[in-house]
């Protein structure tokens, strides 16, 4: 999609996500929706399997930019960002294990809990 919008030569360097956590930079991770699926599972895949493989991460990294680093960016660290005593219940659970499975794309939560309250139960 990268290559399309901006030609090869830009995107090579899109991304540099490890390279920039390596620098000491506070990243968190999300979607480009509409431009990309409003999925978090296809972002994981995306950060473990990037084009240029010196920026790939494994899933608990990966998972720590969707949690801990995106809620760092919003000032919501001390509410959001863990499943902890005190802060916000937001959560997805899913019927297999994302950091087991060999590929995350496809999985969709079985229940989805915002700030304590159920939103979704399939």
């Amino acid at each position: 999609m990268y290559e399309r919008r901006l030609g090869e030569k830009r995107a090579a360097g899109m991304n540099p996500f490890a390279t920039l956590l390596g620098r000491g930079l506070g990243i968190g991770a999300g979607s480009d929706s509409p431009i990309t699926d409003l999925d978090p599972m296809s972002g994981l895949w995306a950060l473990e399997t990037h084009h240029d493989p010196s920026q790939r991460m494994n899933r608990g990294e990966a998972l720590r930019l969707y949690t801990g680093g995106s809620a760092r960016l919003a000032h919501l660290e001390e509410k959001k960002g863990a499943l902890e005593p005190g802060m916000q219940a937001d959560f997805a659970a899913y019927e297999a294990d994302p950091m087991l499975a060999e590929d995350v794309r496809g999985l969709r939560p079985v229940l989805t809990v915002s700030m304590g309250r159920e939103v979704y139960a399939r």
